[in-house]
């Protein structure tokens, strides 16, 4: 953990971790745990670097398939605190089908280590956890970059944008 306290000295960009932990009980008492490196330039455009995330849901039959669904649900969670956005004009929501809901790309999701705990307790379910701890340690990591909280999903309501 030592290189997540690095600082990178640059005018335009300023870099900072933070870590969020969450308990989400419709998971059957998975924890999760995501550390955020990004950065803000100073027209809030948010440029992640790294993501680290630990997992505990108990006995894993398959440690791979729980990182796999870890990954998956933080790019999940990663476009809903970004870019997912439902309008309503005319009283009649405009996003109709998954062809208007746009997704993160590839360039935009960096590099994401997923630690699952080894264990012998009850198995825990490993489905929705991913997606629902990433936005909060986002929004906590922009703060610390910026010192503005972000209350609002998607980001781009509070001024913030993913390059």
């Amino acid at each position: 953990m030592r290189s997540w306290r690095r600082r990178v000295g640059t005018s335009l960009l300023h870099r900072d971790m933070r870590v969020d932990l969450q308990w989400p009980v419709w998971d059957g008492g998975s924890l999760v745990a995501n550390v955020v490196e990004l950065s803000v330039s100073s027209v809030h455009e948010v440029k992640l670097h790294r993501i680290a995330c630990v997992a505990d849901c108990g006995l894993s039959i398959n440690p791979d398939s729980v990182a796999a669904q870890m990954q998956g649900g933080i790019v999940f969670g990663l476009t809903t605190a970004f870019l997912s956005e439902i309008t309503i004009e005319d009283g009649r929501v405009q996003q109709s089908n998954f062809d208007g809901f746009p997704l993160a790309a590839l360039a935009q999701v960096p590099d994401i280590d997923v630690t699952v705990l080894p264990s012998d307790e009850k198995s825990a379910g490993a489905g929705e956890v991913g997606v629902a701890a990433i936005a909060p340690a986002l929004a906590n990591a922009i703060f610390a970059a910026t010192g503005k909280r972000v209350r609002r999903m998607p980001f781009k309501q509070d001024g913030f944008t993913l390059i």
